[in-house]
């Protein structure tokens, strides 16, 4: 079994987002692997199984099924390492009555998403820069 410890999992649709995403990551301390996944059922089994230290979540994927989809990221105590870009404010709202540790609308701010994004992350978590 591969080290997860240092993996994020992107759960989303080909396109901008998600090279952008995976580029992102990739310059993170904290992440070494970055895994994406167009298939949320298949992503969700993988983040059951291998525990990645954040997950992220294109809302828009999981259309109308957004909640059981939160609601399996809850179940394996993922829900705190969980960043959800949303469509709309009904998505979002979602997200954040599931208790994700983050859910924000596209298109916001990268430097705002880089620092919420190293706060979900367990080995940054509650680390604030001094400078």
């Amino acid at each position: 079994m591969m080290n997860t410890d240092r993996m994020a999992l992107i759960v989303g649709q080909r396109g901008p987002l998600w090279d952008s995403l995976g580029t992102f990551l990739m310059t993170l301390p904290a992440i070494d692997m970055v895994l994406q996944m167009e298939d949320a059922v298949s992503a969700l089994r993988i983040a059951a199984e291998q525990r990645p230290s954040l997950v992220v979540l294109d809302a828009g994927q999981a259309g109308d099924e957004i909640l059981p989809v939160l609601a399996v990221i809850g179940a394996c105590g993922l829900a705190g390492r969980c960043l959800v870009l949303a469509d709309d404010g009904r998505q979002q709202r979602q997200a954040a009555s599931a208790g994700v540790g983050a859910a924000v609308l596209k298109g916001y701010p990268a430097a705002k998403l880089l620092e919420m994004t190293e706060s979900l992350l367990p080995d940054t978590a509650g680390v604030v820069d001094a400078g």
